[in-house]
């Protein structure tokens, strides 16, 4: 009998045999982005390093959606933390909340502690982290292009916000929330207006890189320009934002942390995605 208990508990540090999912808001976006192939590859791709084991865009067809999950969790959670540290954690640690507090603090946000209580909650901070990644992805761009190339951008992207309303892609309060946010604090500061939440501000930000790259693509050699994109779903989010180059924009000159910021914006962003893939589809 006590063969069996010890067999029994032995085969549970298995992966295979005992698998068990964290549940927090990181592991159930991973969990999705590990049931598509797309995302799978570009968050791979961002994310991970040079370090043995990494997990590659190769490595869909070879591993199990398990084996998937857990490391890609292990990355994205490894990549902020100490790597001495990180032999003796499991594939969950250390929790999301620490990694988007210290992802705040690193970026000069100002996040209480005690603000993480729910998913909406989780979503401002990384609201909040999204929008600091695209002011500095800004001003790279006025820095090249000058500032009357900017403000292009942000009348196209007005423009295509209404557009979107009229399609009903987005509804009469979250256009009128994007509005103002626009009017008290400009295109880029809409975004960390307390009234935009879930899908609003989403679009906002995508919208604003996909401008980019339509406006400037050809010049920038992003891989993507209006004339050949007609349909702004293809390059909308995730692989627009890759694509732009904003992440090459955007860096602190340390690895895990620019890693770790790609990270953060990436899972926000697929989030949002695969939340909102039927309003998604009204979007031309």
């Amino acid at each position: 009998m006590k063969k069996i208990i010890l067999t029994l508990a032995l085969s549970c540090l298995s992966v295979s045999t005992c698998f068990a999912y964290k549940g927090d808001l990181l592991d159930r976006t991973i969990q999705q982005i590990s049931n598509n192939k797309e995302a799978w590859n570009v968050v791979c791709e961002s994310v991970n390093t040079s370090a043995l084991g990494a997990p590659r865009a190769s490595d869909w067809s070879r591993w199990s959606y398990d084996k998937r999950v857990i490391e890609l969790n292990k990355q994205i959670r490894y990549n902020y933390g100490h790597s001495f540290v990180n032999i003796f954690r499991d594939a969950y640690s250390p929790d999301y909340k620490k990694i988007l507090l210290g992802t705040a603090d690193k970026l000069d946000l100002s996040c209480s502690k005690d603000v993480l209580i729910n998913d909406e909650d989780y979503e401002k901070v990384e609201k909040l982290i999204v929008a600091k990644v695209v002011q500095e992805y800004a001003d790279s761009v006025i820095k090249k292009y000058g500032p009357d190339a900017w403000k292009k951008i942000e009348e196209s992207t007005k423009a295509r916000i209404d557009a979107m309303h009229e399609s009903k892609a987005l509804s009469d309060a979250e256009y009128q929330n994007i509005k103002g946010g626009i009017a008290s604090a400009g295109v880029v500061g809409a975004l960390t207006v307390g009234s935009l939440s879930g899908f609003a501000p989403y679009m906002l930000a995508t919208s604003l890189i996909y401008d980019v790259g339509a406006l400037l693509g050809l010049e920038m050699g992003f891989g993507f320009a209006a004339p050949f994109m007609p349909w702004l779903g293809v390059v909308l989010g995730p692989v627009g934002w890759t694509a732009a180059g904003v992440f090459t924009a955007f860096t602190l000159g340390n690895t895990n942390w620019d890693k770790t910021i790609q990270g953060v914006v990436l899972i926000y962003s697929y989030r949002q995605q695969f939340k909102y893939a039927d309003r998604l589809a009204k979007v031309k």
